[in-house]
Formats: C-alpha cells, structure tokens, sequence
C-alpha cells in the first residue's frame, strides 16, 4: 500500500472507522437538532407526529455565466487572430508534432489553425478548403500527419496550464485556494453511424448520438472523454480524475446525480478529493444513511439511520481494496463491476458500505449547510456555461460532428475543446490586464466587477465566414482593448 499515494488507503483502518463515527455521528446530532429548533429554514415540514415528512426544495441558479453583456463592449475579431495571439502566449502549436518521431518536418502554422477550426466547427477540412485561401490536399496532409489524439491533449494541456497562470484565474475559484471542478455529459448529436452512438428518444429523438463528458475547472476544460448515450456517466468521474493530465489537480468535484453511483464517495476519498454531487430528491436519498449505533439510539430524529454500519466486513476485507488504485487496467471498467448488482463479493459489499458512510456524511452536510448547496450549484452552472460554449462552436459546421468513426469523433470533439480553451484564455488575458490596471487606480468596485466576471464569452468574435490565412493576419491590438474597457468601468 505504501507504494499507492493514497493516504486515506495507508492510514490504519480501526482509526479511519472511529474518525468517521465521530464525524457522522455528530452530524445526525446536529441536524435533527436544527431542525426542532427551526434554524434551518430551509427545511419544510409537513403533517403531525409520527407522520411528519419534510423536503429540501430545489432550487435552480436562473442567471448564466455564458455570454455576459459586458463583452459586447470589446471590438468583434476573427478567430484566426486569436488563435493567432494565443499561440504567441501559449505555444500550443508546438504539440502538434509528425506521427513519424524520425521526420522532423514542422507543420505549417496556417494549416494547423485550419484544421483546427474544420474539426472544432464540424465544417470539415473540404468545407475550409472551400471558404478560405488553403488547400485541401495539404489540410488533408496536416490533420493525417500531425491531428491525433496525443498531440490535441497535449495542445490542451499547454493552454489549460496557461490560463492557470492568469492574475484572474485564482479569484474565480469559489473557495479559498481549493479547486473546486465539475463533470457533466453534454449530449451530441452523430452523423454518421459508430459504436458508441446510439439511438436515445429522450435527448436525439429519432437519431442517433453520442455524449462528450468534460471535467470543467474555473471555466476550463481540463479533460475529456465521449461515452455513449447508454453508459452512466458515474462510472467515468474517477477514470478522469485519476488519468488527469493537465497539471491542475482538483481538490473537490461535483456532479448532477448521474456523477453518482455505489462507490465514487469511497474512490474519490481514497484519492483525497471531496465528491460534492447535486440531489434533487434529497429526503429520498437521506433514508437510506446509515449510522455506527443501533436503531434505538436514534428514537425521535427526523433524519435518522436505517440502517447500522457493518464496521467487520470493512476491517476484513481492506486490504484488498486498494488493488484498484494501481494502474493495471482501464478505471472505468473496474468501476462498472464494483457497481453491479450481479455480481456478488465481499470486497464489492465493503467497498459500498465504506462508500455509504461517506455518503451519508455528504448528505447531512448538504441538508445542513446552504453554503454547500450554493457552492454545488454554482460550479456545476459554470459546467454547463461551458458546454453551451462548446455547443455554440460546434454548430457553426451544423449539429454534431462528421467523424466516421469514434476516434475521429473524439478527436473532433477534443478540437472543439482545445477553440473553447483558447477563448477561455483570451477573454482571461485581457480581463487579467484590465483588473490589474483597476488595482494600480485603487478602483475596489471595478476591481470586484472584472473578479467576478465569467471568461465564458464568445460573442465578441467571429468564428463564421470566409477564413482568410495569412501569415499577415491582423494582430490584436489587447492594449487598445484595455484602454478601452477601462474608460468604461471608470464610468
């Protein structure tokens, strides 16, 4: 176990078990408490006695972080220039080497960015060739030899540690100095027919589609991974989490209840990352925690165990729970058999009764705290924000990508994260260099305003019309635009 960074994993068993007592027992104490003192006011009764229920209303952030107005006040700019001064910044070009290590031919820049905006846009290498001054043959040559899945994660990752590095980028987190993510599936429509597209009446009617699952950071996109419409999303949170390649390392994470399943609250506590999911349903779910005592000591809470926590079968069987933290297999796949009903061990038993511990601490923290469920809501609106942007870029082409294969799908679909990315970071450079101008006026309201202000815009530039790639094309004038908005926010 030593050898596994999994801290959690290599502390003592019997101490991890009374940690936890203490801290679920503790909280069952103080929500019922709160809730007979009506202090939580969130909470709503209904009925007398024995047959009193109670409900946590759902309550949905209305207001979207995509497109915010204040960008319109910026000057419009074509996506090449922008590619263009993010490149100078970022040097994510670089990544985009030969399939063959021995040719050291670097690919042409222009062609590149022409590629990029075909599969980004789903208008396809043909179309650009169409509406702009390249060559097919030589787009075609370009996406074969140096468009893979490698060298587009790896150009991610080059644009995703440099937006990190942005002044503004700490002020978006939601807590102090914590990373807090989110994992949503945004459903895509197919063209053509591939393994994972599958038919699904409720999100693609009577066609066929597939899902890209992104981990979603302050507004980035940190990864990427295309399931099908049939897979459930939970079974791919910790697969991502644990192969993270951006160099960002997330310190909580939250899902809608699709992110959930029987183990992720244990996997994720064995990574040291807090899983903070949505519930709607939240009295459902909260009958079924569990509890350290007998079902006695419990009489006359509202919000109590149904059932005792079975502390020997997790003594017994941990050490053999920390196999799945190697690096042996596919996550995913491990995940899916540790879910499954059907299949019966007592490994799978212990790590779903180590897991509904976990659980039930979250969900009476959830309950108890309405910081929490804010905090929840507003990094999954930020996922969301994110995959309207992803949206909008890829319907520039018409809806869903043109792949033919799930491969090319996926590669499409890292494409059109890697544009979203590079937007991300030029809209977070120039509201970097507008707010530090605002701190050197001591000007705190406008200083606030830009903090607070989402990187998640697109209308200030054009992704559609005649591609013109010029090895002369219009630089961005960002010291023009700076001067500009700071004229404005002085008003």
């Amino acid at each position: 176990m030593k050898l596994i960074d999994a801290p959690k994993l290599i502390c003592p068993i019997d101490e991890r078990l009374d940690e936890l007592e203490c801290q679920l027992e503790e909280l069952i104490r103080e929500v019922n408490n709160r809730i007979r003192k009506n202090e939580n006011k969130d909470i709503k009764l209904k009925g007398e006695g024995d047959s009193i229920k109670w409900t946590l209303p759902y309550k949905k952030k209305e207001d979207s972080e995509f497109n915010n107005p204040f960008y319109d006040q910026l000057p419009h700019v074509n996506i090449i220039s922008v590619l263009e001064f993010v490149n100078e910044k970022c040097q994510f070009m670089k990544e985009f080497t030969h399939v063959k290590p021995h040719r050291s031919q670097k690919a042409d820049d222009q062609y590149i960015k022409g590629c990029l905006i075909a599969n980004a846009t789903s208008l396809g290498i043909y179309k650009i060739a169409e509406n702009s001054n390249l060559d097919y043959k030589s787009l075609y040559s370009t996406e074969k030899n140096y468009f893979r899945l490698e060298t587009l994660i790896n150009a991610n990752n080059a644009v995703v540690s440099k937006i990190a590095e942005l002044p503004i980028f700490a002020h978006h987190n939601l807590s102090e100095s914590i990373l807090h993510g989110s994992l949503d599936g945004q459903k895509v429509l197919s063209r053509r027919e591939t393994f994972k597209s599958r038919y699904s009446a409720k999100y693609f009617g009577f066609e066929k589609g597939i899902v890209n699952l992104r981990m979603i950071l302050n507004g980035i996109a940190m990864g990427l991974k295309v399931i099908g419409p049939n897979e459930y999303e939970g079974h791919y949170l910790y697969d991502m989490l644990f192969n993270n390649s951006s160099g960002l390392e997330i310190d909580r994470i939250s899902t809608d209840t699709h992110g959930t399943n029987q183990i992720n609250f244990a996997l994720l506590d064995f990574l040291d990352i807090e899983f903070m999911p949505c519930y709607r349903s939240i009295s459902k779910r909260a009958q079924n925690i569990c509890g350290f005592k007998n079902s006695n000591s419990y009489e006359g809470y509202l919000i109590k165990p149904s059932r005792k926590v079975r502390k020997a079968l997790i003594k017994k069987e941990w050490p053999i729970i920390a196999a799945l933290m190697l690096k042996e297999t596919t996550q995913s796949i491990v995940v899916k058999k540790l879910c499954s009903h059907k299949i019966k061990s007592r490994t799978k038993d212990a790590l779903w009764e180590y897991n509904d511990i976990l659980m039930s601490i979250y969900l009476l923290k959830y309950i108890n705290d309405i910081n929490i469920r804010r905090l929840v809501r507003a990094t999954l609106n930020r996922g969301e924000s994110h995959n309207q942007l992803c949206a909008l870029i890829s319907s520039v082409g018409g809806s869903g990508p043109r792949g033919a294969s799930d491969l090319e799908i996926e590669m499409w679909s890292e494409c059109t994260r890697l544009l979203a990315n590079i937007i991300v970071y030029y809209n977070g450079y120039i509201m970097s260099q507008v707010m530090l101008k605002k701190e050197q006026q001591s000007n705190v309201k406008a200083v606030e305003f830009v903090r607070k202000l989402s990187l998640i815009a697109v209308q200030h530039l054009n992704l559609q019309g005649y591609y013109s790639f010029d090895v002369k094309a219009e630089s961005v004038d960002i010291a023009k635009m700076v001067l500009h908005l700071d004229k404005i926010l002085g008003k």
